[in-house]
């Protein structure tokens, strides 16, 4: 026994001196010797402890563990841990033997069958001091690299074991490396994270990081437990009450020229920026700024690069993060990126995730641009069509740098709309890409010229056919109805649409996704714009109402669609059929009711309700209900200009011929509110004509006259008269409005007169010498006024006699015009002044020739007669 002792003493010796002296050892046979020696005297322990050391020094040599495994030496170093578990510094020899041995996996699964986790974990909680913990920790480590072992080891409580020592002995460097490499080993399990949670691991493992901040492989240890947690959402809560990223980021800017480390910093901050609590930490705590200069640093590295796009993708969704990010330098790293590994799919793909990221924030965006990203960009997907992935990342990067008006210029110098193009007609049935590169499209084709290169690129077939493909996709038809909707400014994009069934297709969108506004708004300029074209109009038709009010009823209380929807009605309402088959208006009405607040929802539906308000079933449909909603509406938006128009256009066309709606309408203060407009919007010629065609509509009731007259209407009439006479529209509505104020009432005749009515009746007559119409109403306003006396001498005076008898010189073959005129000539010829002057200016001959040419005009016939007599006296 003392001869073993001492050669085994002696071996280990001359082992611990150089690497030589340990190969001789074994070419020699000495581990199967030693081996031999721990068999024949196991009860030995001086044997026993120097035998471990031996075989500790020859698993050292390559292929050493193999070898000795082979020749039984972790069975045997196995039984003297158990036999000798007691004994500390034995036990610790058979410990630091097995450290090495069970490297190789078949050592290992003999451990494991003779139960040595057990005998370990025992050993462990046995002896406490630095040195045993130390090779303990080591062999924990190296046990748990075997992913077979872990679940074991952690329901022989093992976890907090390691905890334990991990305070006990934190001043210990190497032993704090090789318990934190084991609980790093641990938690890729995925059943160990209720034990790594419990034992405080992750508070310890911060804890180790805070106080050996200079220790380089500690650190870089710990980050890469800290990685396998953060893998785990379970744990993020846990991970983020604590100084982790504070620590990691630290280590990271301290230790930038270390490879390992700075890569297992940034493995552990991209895994850790997976929480959006940790995400925003890390930004606060200056870790996007040190993972961009982690990643110029070692910008040819791969490994490193791919784990720094990561973590920049994961920590760029946090609006918090937006200051950091743009001040973090990390847009030129990207962009950096793509330019050093053109060839590299997996890397790109990763500095794609992140620009996509960024590039959702506007500040972002011009950084990306500055740095060059757009062109970029557009060489990748160049490179790499092919690539699903690449491509669609790429389409999602333009589509959010195109939301930048100089992006919406350099990408297509870049040729990135042939690109896109290219890239979704070659990958039509992919969702995603098609999605993004018509999202990217919609936002370029805001410019006009965009919009023109997409549609020679022949971007309106792909477009609809990606929808044909994927109709169910709310998403990219979303995004292809807004190209659509774009494209669609230019009369020639229109009827190509047209041609290539774009109506049929949109519909069918809308109504398949007609419970979501992102989509049906879109959808619905689309069809605005088209129905712009008249020849559109009837096309989209009945299909395209029915869907608007289906619109309307689904979104009942939402403005953005509602709008939407009443736009297209608006155009839609301008062809004569489409206005007899609507069956809407009680919704319009409904939706003018609800939206009275909302400006554009009821500019938008005065316009459409105008046009539909000139068929009599429809002015019924708006009754009462109607009329008080439009009124109140007006007077809710009176200072828009464009919506009162519309609105009292609306009133002008539900109230003609409709005796109930000009009743409604009068009751409700439109007179008033009409007057006021002209005066508000003095300056207008549209809204002094729509007022003038109110007043004309009012006017055919004897009330109203009487009402309009209070509110100082006739005052706005002959106002309107002289301001816009010029306008033949207006001439004719002013004319009518006055012809109809006269009828039986003589006080209006008479304040007609007394604000200069005759003088602008004569004017506008001279002003349209060649203007049936305004020939024909302003001889009825001249012969309604003559029916008062002094109007007649008035009229006379003021040249109305030769104005009335030049009318029909002028219109010979008008029937109405000389209907109109000869009824002047019959009351004004009552004042002899007048009498004469008619005689003298050849106003019999004009009679006669009158009663001639309109001989079936029985009315203008006896007229025409009793005249020519009175005036042959």
């Amino acid at each position: 026994v003392e001869e073993v002792e001492d050669i085994l003493r002696a071996l280990s010796n001359v082992g611990c001196q150089t690497a030589e002296p340990r190969v001789k050892i074994a070419e020699l046979g000495g581990g199967a010797k030693i081996v031999g020696a721990l068999n024949q005297y196991p009860g030995e322990e001086d044997i026993v402890r120097l035998g471990c050391n031996v075989i500790t020094l020859l698993s050292l040599i390559d292929e050493g563990e193999r070898e000795l495994g082979r020749q039984g030496a972790v069975e045997v170093v196995v039984a003297a841990l158990q036999q000798f578990q007691q004994k500390e510094q034995t036990c610790r020899a058979s410990i630091s033997a097995l450290r090495n041995l069970i490297v190789d996996q078949k050592n290992n699964s003999i451990f494991m069958s003779k139960r040595g986790m057990e005998t370990l974990i025992s050993a462990v909680r046995l002896h406490q001091s630095p040195l045993f913990s130390k090779a303990a920790c080591g062999l924990l480590r190296n046990l748990t690299c075997h992913e077979e072992n872990r679940g074991e080891f952690a329901k022989l409580g093992g976890v907090p074991l390691v905890v334990r020592e991990l305070k006990m002995y934190g001043d210990n460097v190497e032993l704090v490396v090789s318990a934190l490499a084991c609980l790093k080993n641990v938690a890729m399990d995925p059943s160990t994270q209720g034990e790594i949670r419990s034992s405080g691991a992750i508070e310890a493992t911060v804890n180790a990081m805070s106080q050996h901040p200079g220790a380089a492989k500690l650190n870089e240890v710990a980050s890469d437990a800290v990685w396998a947690y953060a893998r785990y959402p379970q744990n993020h809560s846990d991970l983020a009450q604590t100084l982790v990223i504070r620590n990691i980021v630290r280590a990271l800017k301290q230790n930038l020229g270390d490879l390992d480390l700075t890569k297992g910093c940034i493995k552990a901050l991209g895994t850790c920026a997976s929480s959006d609590e940790m995400e925003e930490m890390i930004g606060s705590e200056g870790g996007i700024t040190a993972i961009s200069d982690g990643m110029r640093q070692y910008i040819t590295n791969e490994e490193l690069v791919r784990l720094g796009c990561l973590a920049l993708g994961n920590a760029s969704h946090a609006d918090k993060n937006k200051p950091h990010l743009a001040n973090s330098g990390c847009s030129g790293a990207l962009v950096l990126v793509l330019t050093t590994f053109p060839h590299n799919q997996e890397i790109l793909r990763g500095s794609l995730v992140a620009i996509q990221n960024l590039t959702y924030f506007g500040e972002l965006q011009a950084l990306i641009r500055e740095a060059g990203g757009v062109e970029a960009v557009v060489r990748v997907m160049k490179a790499h069509h092919e690539n699903e992935q690449i491509a669609n990342l790429g389409n999602s990067s333009l589509r959010n740098l195109s939301f930048d008006n100089e992006c919406k210029d350099l990408i297509p110098q870049a040729g990135g709309i042939d690109t896109i193009l290219s890239i979704m007609k070659a990958h039509l049935g992919n969702q995603g890409i098609c999605e993004h590169g018509a999202g990217a499209l919609r936002n370029l084709a805001m410019l006009d010229k965009n919009s023109s290169l997409v549609e020679d690129a022949g971007g309106l077939d792909i477009c609809l056919e990606a929808m044909k493909q994927h109709p169910d996709s709310l998403s990219l038809n979303k995004a292809c109805c807004g190209l659509l909707c774009n494209l669609s400014c230019s009369h020639e994009a229109r009827m190509a649409i047209m041609l290539r069934g774009g109506p049929e297709i949109v519909l069918e969108a809308l109504n398949r996704h007609i419970t979501e506004s992102p989509l049906v708004v879109p959808a619905c300029g689309m069809l605005t714009n088209l129905s712009l074209e008249e020849q559109q109009q009837g096309m989209i038709g009945a299909p395209g109402m029915e869907a608007m009010v289906r619109v309307i009823r689904t979104h009942p209380n939402d403005p953005a669609p509602i709008r939407s929807a009443c736009s297209v009605l608006r155009n839609l309402s301008c062809s004569p059929r489409n206005q007899s088959i609507f069956s809407g208006t009680e919704d319009l009405i409904g939706v003018l009711c609800r939206f009275e607040s909302d400006e554009g929802v009821v500019n938008s539906v005065c316009n459409a309700l105008k046009n539909f308000a000139t068929a009599p079933e429809h002015k019924h449909s708006i009754g009462s209900t109607g009329v008080v909603a439009i009124i109140r509406a007006l007077q809710t938006h009176f200072q828009q200009q464009s919506t009162v128009l519309a609105g009292l256009e609306l009133l002008v066309n539900a109230s003609f011929h409709d005796a109930q709606n000009q009743d409604q309408a009068e009751k409700s203060g439109a007179v008033a509110l009409a007057i006021k407009a002209t005066q508000t919007f003095s300056g207008n010629e549209r809204i002094a004509i729509i007022v003038l065609e109110l007043m004309r509509n009012f006017a055919t009731n004897q009330d109203s006259r009487v009402h309009i007259a209070n509110e100082g209407g006739i005052q706005i009439a002959v106002g309107g008269l002289k301001s816009f006479g010029g306008y033949q529209d207006a001439a004719t509505a002013g004319c009518e409005a006055l012809t109809n104020l006269c009828l039986g009432n003589d006080n209006n005749r008479q304040a007609i007169a007394n604000n200069g009515g005759i003088d602008e009746v004569i004017r506008v007559l001279k002003t349209h010498p060649t203007a049936p119409l305004v020939a024909r109403l302003g001889c009825a306003a001249l012969r309604n006024l003559a029916v008062n006396k002094d109007n007649k001498g008035l009229i006379g005076s003021r040249g109305g006699v030769e104005v009335v008898i030049e009318v029909m010189h002028r219109h010979p073959g008008e029937s109405a015009v000389n209907e109109s005129a000869s009824g002047a000539l019959y009351n004004l010829a009552s004042d002899p002044n007048n009498k004469t002057k008619i005689v003298q200016q050849g106003g019999i001959e004009a009679l006669q020739r009158a009663k001639a040419t309109h001989a079936s005009n029985q009315k203008l016939v006896g007229v025409c007669t009793q005249l020519v007599d009175y005036l042959s006296d």
